[in-house]
């Protein structure tokens, strides 16, 4: 992980980590929705607790309700925007996506276009489109792309600080 972070501009090293968090929301129907949102508010908290200064964009906090969504033109300029200021992406990807699409997988090649250092937290590498499975192979331009596999949210989360522990390290 260390030169996944090596990119990082000096902004970041001036004024905080940018965390870019992803995680499938539109596709799943309200309970499944909810399960997630737990998940990610968790990796979140224990993210502000390691790192009280990151500045963390992530659209899973501010909507509660799986029926309040935001216009699609609206939710990928905000989502570039952000994508624009990130300096690690991070990707809750915890299991098979329903027959519906997800926009995680957009904001996850969008962070491949941009060479942002990525981590991946998923429960089975099978479950990610075939293009991401062996990610951590590809290289363009330095990127880094770091898949972290565990069944359980601890260890993902355990997983996530140690990178993000590195990634504090570099801006130090």
């Amino acid at each position: 992980m260390q030169q996944a972070v090596g990119n990082l501009t000096a902004k970041s090293r001036a004024a905080g980590l940018e965390i870019f968090i992803a995680t499938p929301m539109s596709a799943f129907d309200s309970r499944k929705y909810s399960e997630n949102r737990e998940k990610v508010i968790a990796l979140v908290d224990a993210i502000r607790r390691k790192a009280p200064g990151a500045k963390i964009f992530c659209p899973a906090l501010e909507i509660a309700d799986s029926k309040k969504w935001d216009l699609s033109d609206e939710a990928l300029e905000q989502d570039i925007a952000a994508l624009e200021r990130a300096d690690l992406f991070i990707l809750l990807y915890l299991s098979p996506l329903p027959p519906k699409p997800s926009s995680v997988l957009v904001e996850a090649g969008i962070a491949l276009g941009k060479n942002i250092p990525s981590i991946y937290l998923i429960n089975d590498r099978a479950d990610l489109p075939y293009m991401l499975n062996n990610a951590e192979s590809f290289s363009h331009s330095g990127q880094q792309i770091t898949i972290v596999q565990d069944q359980s949210m601890d260890g993902l989360i355990a997983s996530a600080l140690t990178h993000l522990a590195e990634a504090q390290n570099v801006l130090l």
